[in-house]
């Protein structure tokens, strides 16, 4: 059986929760990262948080977004990650 535990932010969909990152995909940075604002590596998930939403990967009512460094100890360790939750008013 799975759950939260098995995954890299501790989500499940488990009794019909909601999660964010069920099927994330990786942004196209190019080779290396070279075209990387900062560097680091970013993933896009769909998902949802009301309990009406669709939650695929196609259909997700929100898209989350978020990044870390590209080191294998960093990629696989949830508590490395970053999420965006939007700008301040001088857009940062």
């Amino acid at each position: 059986m799975t759950g939260p535990a098995d995954n890299l932010f501790g989500e499940s969909a488990w009794n019909n929760q909601k999660v964010k990152f069920g099927a994330p995909h990786v942004v196209d940075f190019g080779q290396e990262l070279e075209h990387s604002p900062d560097g680091k590596v970013y993933i896009v998930g769909h998902g949802a948080t009301r309990p009406a939403a669709h939650q695929s990967w196609m259909q997700g009512d929100e898209v989350y977004l978020a990044r870390a460094l590209p080191t294998i100890d960093c990629m696989t360790n949830g508590k490395c990650w970053e999420f965006y939750a939007g700008n301040n008013g001088s857009g940062q």
